[in-house]
C-alpha cells in the first residue's frame, strides 16, 4: 500500500530517574511511579509488570528474521526462561534506575503452606506464601483462585470474552500429566495438572442446523448469535468464549480453590474435574437444544507453538481464523493492582532461591522446567523453558537514597504530564513512559530553530521526509559543540515496535498497526498521556485560512479515484492528498479518517469573472456568495470551507463500527469534519439530496491530482507555513 506520510520532527530524550519513595501499606510507591518498595521482603519491585513490553532493553523482538531465537522478546513482553534471565542481566548492564542487581523473582522447593507436593517433594499448587510472586499476590490482597485482573466484556472477531489465558481440553498429556491447555495469551500448547484453574470454551464437533452457507473458509455466525462455526475444522463454537463467567448451569462457586470440590470461580475458571461437570450439566440442560457439547480435543503431537487446523481446533481459532501469532494476543487493560500497573493475568517466570532475598539457582526444580506463578489465579507450578511467560524483576533493598526532584536531569522548567503544567516549560516528563518530551512538539516550525540547527529540506511549517528527521536529531545532540539543545545531547526519535499487541490491525508481513497502538512512544503518549480515544483530533480548533479558503486542514483528504495515487498502482489504496506537504498516496478506507472538499466539475450559475485572474476566486453573487470558491483554471467550483463537515453535516451523525479480527471499534461517523471514506461518500450524497448552494452535482475530487493542481492554482507551497497548527494541548 503506496502511503505517503509527513514526519512532524518531534524528539523524545529517554530518560529514567530515581524518586524518593513514600509509604503507603506494606508497598510504597515511588514518585516518579517506576518502583515498588515492599516493606516487608526489603526488596524494590518494578512497578511497571510488564516493562518487557515497551523495553527489551536490547533483546530483539521475537518476529521476522529472529522467530525461533532463544532470546527474544514478544510484542506482549513474554518470553521463555533463558531470555528472561538474559533480559534480567541487560537490565543490570545498562545499570537500569541506577541499579545492576535485578533479579528474577525466587521460589523455594519447600513451601508447607502450598496445596500439593509433587513427587519429588517440590511443592505446588493454590495457597502458597514463601516465593516472592506468592507473597505479591498475597499482598495485594488477593484470593485464589481469583485473578489480579479481571478482563471487561469485549469481542474479537465474532466471539465475546475470549480469556489471554489457558483453556481446557479434553485430551490428555499422558499419565500423570494431567490435560493438554491451549493459551489464549500466547498460543502455546502444553500440559497442566488437573487441579489447576483454566477455563473452558464449549464446542460441537459438527456444524449445526442452519449454519449459513459455505463462503470460503471464514468463520459462520449463527442467526441469533450464539455460536460460530469454524468450516476450516467443522466445528461448532458458543460465540461467548467464557460463558461460566455467567452461567454455571448449576454449579456452585467456589468460596476457594478446593470448597467445594466441584466449583466454578467467579470469573469462570474451574478445575478439570469441574469442566467435566460442567459439560455434563450443560448437555443435561440441552443448551441451545443441543447435548452434545464437549471440551474440544488437541492432538497428542502437538506441541509448543503453531499447531492449528484439525489437530488443534482452538489453535485454528487463534492462528487461522483470528490472525494472531505466536506470542501475541489482545491487549490486556492497564488495570492497576494496588500500586503495580500492567499486571498480567498470566504466568509469570520465578527462579529457584531458598529465600526471596537468595540469587536464583542454576538448578530448576525439575529438569528442563523452572518455577512460575499465575497472576490468573494464584497458582504455583513448574513450566518448560521453551514456554513464554511474563516478567518482572526486582533488588534489595530501596531507593530511599535518590531524589526525584529532577527526573529530566535539567536546569529548565519542567511539566509533569497528567500532573502539574508549568506554562514556560521547555521540557515534558512522561512518567507513564519515563521519557522526557520536548514540550514544542513542532519545534521544526520555528524559523529561528532552524536556521540555528542549519538541516537542509525542512519545510516552513516544520514537516520534513524521515532523513531531514534523523539529521535534525543529530542536530539538536550536537548543538552548543556537544553539549545539545537544551543541555542534553541524547535526543532520539519516538520508537515503534514492529508487533504490538494493543493495536487493532496486523499487517500481512506481521507488522502491528491501524488504531489504539499504545506500546509505541507516541500512540501511548496520545491514547494514555493525554488521554485521546481515536479518531480525535489534538488540534480540533485548527482551521487555516488560505485565502479565499477558510477552514483548512494539515491532515489528507479524500479523492474518489483508487490507485494509489501517481503510482498507478491498482491496489494502492484510496487516494488523498494533503494540503501540509503537497504529497499524494494511496491509503486504506478501513480505518482512515480524512477530510472532504466537495466540488462541483463547473461554475454554480453564473461564473465569476476571470478577466483579471488566472487563480482562484470567491463567488460574489447568488446562492454560491461567500459559500464557494472558482478556480479560472481548471473551472471547477470548491466549497470554500475546507471542512465544511465540521460545521454542516448534511443529517449524517452517530457512529458505526470497525471489524477486526481481535476486536470491534466503535466511531463517530464525523469527528470534527474528519470521516472513513465510505461516510464521505454517504455525505456527499446527502449534500446533494440537500442541494446545497441549489444545486446537485458535488462530488469528492475524481484523484489526488485533481486536489494537486488546485493546491497549485492555490498558490501554495509545500509545507506552506499556514499549515502549522499552534497554541497548546495538554502541557505542549
Amino acid at each position: 500500500m503506496a502511503v505517503k506520510r509527513i514526519f512532524l520532527g518531534w524528539v523524545a530524550l529517554f530518560g529514567f530517574v530515581a524518586s524518593t519513595l513514600g509509604a503507603s501499606g506494606p508497598f510504597a510507591l515511588s514518585q516518579d511511579g517506576l518502583t515498588v518498595y515492599d516493606s516487608v521482603n526489603n526488596v524494590t519491585w518494578l512497578a511497571n509488570g510488564n516493562l518487557a513490553a515497551t523495553n527489551r532493553f536490547g533483546l530483539p523482538p521475537c518476529a521476522g528474521a529472529n522467530v525461533g531465537q532463544v532470546n527474544c522478546v514478544n510484542a506482549n513482553g513474554s518470553m521463555n526462561y533463558n531470555a528472561a534471565v538474559a533480559w534480567v542481566a541487560a537490565m543490570n548492564a545498562a545499570g537500569y534506575l541506577g541499579h545492576s542487581d535485578w533479579q528474577l523473582p525466587t521460589t523455594p522447593v519447600t513451601d508447607k503452606n502450598c496445596g500439593k507436593v509433587g513427587p519429588n517433594g517440590d511443592s505446588f499448587g493454590f495457597g502458597c506464601t514463601a516465593g516472592a510472586l506468592d507473597s505479591l499476590y498475597n499482598a495485594l490482597g488477593l484470593k485464589s483462585p481469583n485473578t489480579a485482573v479481571p478482563i471487561p466484556a469485549g469481542t474479537i472477531g465474532p466471539f465475546t470474552n475470549i480469556q489471554p489465558y489457558l483453556y481446557w481440553s479434553q485430551s490428555s498429556a499422558g499419565p500423570s500429566q494431567g490435560n493438554l491447555t491451549f493459551s489464549f495469551a500466547t498460543g502455546w500448547v502444553g500440559a497442566n495438572t488437573l487441579p489447576n484453574f483454566l477455563y473452558i470454551w464449549p464446542m460441537i464437533p459438527t456444524g449445526l442446523p442452519g449454519t449459513p452457507a459455505a463462503s470460503g473458509n471464514g468463520l459462520r455466525i449463527s442467526a441469533d448469535q450464539h455460536t460460530v462455526y469454524d468450516p476450516m475444522t467443522n466445528t461448532t463454537w458458543l460465540a461467548d468464549a467464557n460463558i461460566a463467567a455467567t452461567n454455571t448451569f448449576g454449579l456452585p462457586r467456589c468460596a476457594d480453590p478446593t470448597t467445594p470440590a466441584v466449583c466454578v470461580a467467579s470469573d469462570g475458571a474451574m478445575t478439570y474435574d469441574s469442566a467435566v461437570q460442567f459439560i455434563a450439566a450443560m448437555n443435561a440442560a440441552a443448551y441451545l437444544g443441543q447435548k452434545n457439547w464437549q471440551m474440544p480435543g488437541i492432538a497428542s503431537n502437538c506441541s509448543n507453538y503453531g499447531c492449528a487446523g484439525s489437530q488443534n481446533a482452538m489453535g485454528n481459532l487463534y492462528y487461522s481464523q483470528l490472525g494472531f501469532v505466536a506470542g501475541s494476543s489482545f491487549p490486556v487493560p492497564n488495570i492497576s493492582s494496588g500500586p503495580f500497573s500492567n499486571l498480567q493475568p498470566y504466568l509469570y517466570w520465578t527462579c529457584s532461591g531458598a529465600s526471596v532475598r537468595s540469587a536464583c539457582s542454576t538448578n530448576g526444580p525439575i529438569a528442563n522446567q523452572e518455577w512460575s506463578y499465575s497472576f490468573g489465579s494464584g497458582f504455583q507450578g513448574t513450566d518448560v523453558l521453551a514456554n513464554r511467560l511474563f516478567v518482572t524483576a526486582y533488588f534489595g533493598g530501596n531507593r530511599g537514597s535518590v531524589s526525584a526532584a529532577n527526573p529530566c536531569q535539567t536546569s529548565e522548567v519542567v511539566s509533569i504530564l497528567g500532573g502539574d503544567t508549568a506554562g514556560q516549560a521547555a521540557i515534558v516528563y512522561d512518567p507513564n513512559q519515563s521519557v522526557c518530551w520536548l514540550a514544542n512538539a513542532n519545534l521544526a516550525g520555528d524559523p529561528g530553530m532552524r536556521a540555528s540547527l542549519g538541516v537542509a529540506g525542512v519545510k516552513p511549517n516544520g514537516s520534513m521526509d524521515y532523513p531531514t528527521a534523523q539529521k535534525w536529531v543529530a542536530a539538536m545532540n550536537s548543538y552548543n559543540n556537544g553539549a545539545g539543545y537544551l543541555g542534553h545531547n541524547t535526543w532520539q526519535l519516538p520508537t515503534t515496535a514492529l508487533q504490538d499487541s494493543t493495536c487493532a490491525d496486523v499487517g500481512t508481513g506481521g507488522g502491528s498497526f491501524g488504531p489504539q497502538c499504545n506500546g509505541s512512544a507516541m500512540g501511548n503518549l496520545y491514547y494514555t498521556g493525554l488521554k485521546q480515544s481515536f479518531p480525535a483530533s489534538v488540534a480540533p480548533s485548527f482551521a487555516a485560512a488560505v485565502t479565499p479558503l477558510a477552514g483548512m486542514k494539515a491532515s489528507y483528504y479524500w479523492a474518489l479515484q483508487n490507485n494509489g495515487g501517481t503510482a498507478g498502482n491498482p491496489t494502492g489504496g484510496q487516494e488523498m492528498f494533503s494540503f501540509a506537504n503537497g504529497l499524494q498516496g494511496g491509503t486504506t478506507t478501513k480505518d482512515s479518517f480524512y477530510y472532504v472538499l466537495p466540488m462541483v466539475p463547473g461554475p454554480i450559475g453564473t461564473a465569476p469573472n476571470c478577466a483579471s485572474s488566472s487563480g482562484v476566486i470567491p463567488y460574489t453573487t447568488g446562492l454560491a456568495a461567500g459559500n464557494a470558491v472558482y478556480d479560472c483554471t481548471t473551472r471547477y467550483t470548491w466549497a470554500a470551507n475546507a471542512n465544511l463537515a465540521a460545521s454542516n453535516n448534511f443529517g449524517i451523525t452517530g457512529s458505526g463500527s470497525i471489524k477486526y479480527a481481535s476486536r470491534t471499534i466503535e466511531v463517530p461517523l464525523i469527528s470534527g469534519g474528519a470521516m472513513l471514506f465510505d461516510t464521505a461518500t454517504k455525505w456527499i450524497q446527502a449534500m446533494n439530496s440537500q442541494q446545497f448552494l441549489g444545486v446537485s452535482s458535488w462530488q469528492l475530487p475524481a484523484s489526488s491530482q485533481v486536489l494537486e493542481q488546485f493546491f497549485t492554482d492555490l498558490n501554495m507551497a509545500k509545507g506552506d507555513s499556514r499549515l502549522m497548527a499552534t497554541g497548546s494541548f495538554g502541557p505542549f
